[in-house]
């Protein structure tokens, strides 16, 4: 039998209230063993957060699916929602998301109705795969229409044969044990194809899959992309983590839109001069990328160069000009954490950010962002800023990361009331109070600084999380109190 884990963690009590006033009946405890059971249809959807649909639906669910709760929580609606891990026939998990409440229960009258499109396929796939259980591939695609199939982290997959010729538009065989792809060679209708942490290292099968748009080789054996050099359509090509270091087939790739490179051993980047369609494009952890050939690419949306942080990385010196990004206009997020930049006049010609990664730079001057209105995140820990006064306009701001600057006064901050989550940690800051009237703060981080007075943020009513390690001495029983009231404080 299959054991399908997920527990509950108990809600603080200001949320008490929401739950009673969403459901009749109380949520199940945590560790507690239930059943998907859906009144209202054969399936349920498992979802990336509460109210996701579309693409980031992670798995379609039968009735009768046992299941343990993981936790609960309230959305914006007031709605209570469980989330759940699927595990597969070994006990390792097969799927995690969030369910609706409602389609959980303790018992399950409800008859699991097997599909009748994916029962035949899982059992010739089981059937070539001895260590394969089918009731794992239809406890995850239980609305199969006969065209999008999910494998992903299906335990014992490594033969492909009974999906030769299939009409399949969508397969995912994301952390699987498939290393072999020939069985896919005549699967001309796959629009989109996940090899993620495969071992697959020949891509010469897929040569013919033209109409192929999205394409994800994380993590493969993948050296090169000569053999799929004639799939010219491919609008997203996910490359992060693979093998590969010879791009120069990307150049006939013209009509990509997402192009992910980080962490791989790329040595010549010129191919991707020409993709003027790119909107996306993550250099993450190359740090012999040269930052000219994003000059050409004003399409571009996102854009992420950063590095990682580690004393290597700090003795090495990472990009010191930006100047090259002048005419990214577009660009809505833009990430270069850990670099060496010091000058970022040239984000005045970025209106539209919003959100903005510049962590472990050597940053002093942010006029810059004076007028950055539409920023929701901002990150700028372990800089040299001092004076945030350009900070005091950015309304929209819900994200906001100071820790590691030499900061002493966020008056400034005051009127940044959508800020949900701040972190002030190792700065010289010690008047908190234009903090006092912050009430959406969700956290604050305030280790390493002079915070002394509780009083501050007592009475914000959405803090759950106050982070103050290394203040001086804080009064325990006023501690205590926040604790008692459902806060997490770690001191």
């Amino acid at each position: 039998m299959y054991k399908f884990i997920l527990s509950l963690t108990a809600f603080v009590a200001s949320t008490c209230g929401a739950v009673a006033d969403t459901m009749q009946d109380p949520l199940l405890p945590a560790n507690t063993d239930a059943f998907i059971c859906n009144q209202n249809s054969n399936h349920t959807r498992l979802l990336r957060s509460g109210n996701d649909s579309g693409p980031l639906v992670k798995a379609e669910m039968p009735n009768n699916l046992p299941v343990r709760i993981s936790y609960g929580f309230i959305d914006d609606e007031g709605q209570a929602h469980y989330s759940v891990v699927i595990d597969n026939s070994i006990d390792d998990t097969l799927a995690y998301g969030m369910v609706h409440h409602t389609v959980v229960e303790a018992t399950c009258d409800l008859a699991a109705v097997r599909n009748p499109l994916l029962a035949p396929l899982a059992d010739r796939l089981a059937a070539d795969n001895p260590t394969l259980d089918a009731y794992d591939i239809e406890s995850i695609n239980a609305a199969f229409d006969g065209e999008k199939l999910n494998l992903r982290s299906v335990h014992g997959i490594r033969d492909l044969s009974a999906l030769r010729d299939e009409p399949l538009t969508h397969l995912d065989l994301s952390y699987t044990d498939v290393v072999d792809v020939r069985p896919l060679s005549g699967m001309t209708s796959l629009i989109s194809l996940s090899l993620y942490q495969t071992g697959v290292s020949d891509l010469s099968p897929l040569s013919q899959l033209t109409g192929l748009r999205t394409l994800t080789l994380y993590g493969t054996n993948v050296t090169s992309l000569h053999a799929i050099a004639a799939l010219t359509n491919l609008q997203e090509l996910y490359l992060t983590d693979s093998q590969v270091s010879d791009i120069s087939s990307i150049a006939g790739f013209t009509q990509l839109k997402y192009l992910s490179l980080s962490r791989t051993i790329v040595s010549d980047y010129s191919p991707l001069s020409g993709l003027k369609n790119l909107r996306y494009l993550r250099v993450d952890y190359n740090d012999n990328f040269d930052i000219s050939f994003a000059a050409e690419l004003t399409s571009l949306e996102t854009f992420s160069m950063s590095r990682q942080s580690t004393p290597e990385t700090a003795r090495v010196v990472g990009i010191t000009d930006i100047s090259a990004l002048r005419a990214l206009t577009k660009l809505r997020q833009l990430e270069l954490s850990n670099q060496s930049v010091n000058d970022i006049s040239v984000l005045q010609n970025m209106p539209d950010l919003e959100v903005l990664s510049l962590s472990g730079n050597r940053i002093s001057d942010i006029t810059a962002l004076s007028q950055m209105n539409a920023l929701t995140r901002l990150t700028l820990g372990h800089n040299a800023v001092s004076d945030i006064s350009p900070l005091a306009n950015l309304t929209s701001l819900e994200t906001l990361g100071l820790g590691g600057n030499p900061v002493s006064d966020i008056f400034p901050l005051a009127r940044l009331t959508s800020l949900k989550w701040l972190f002030l940690d190792d700065t010289p800051i010690e008047d908190f109070t234009p903090l006092s009237n912050h009430e959406n703060l969700v956290q604050l981080i305030v280790s390493d600084t002079e915070f002394r007075d509780l009083s501050i943020v007592s009475d914000l009513p959405n803090l759950s999380r106050l982070t103050m390690v290394d203040t001086p001495d804080q009064d325990i029983v006023a501690i205590n109190r926040l604790i008692e009231e459902g806060m997490h404080v770690s001191h």
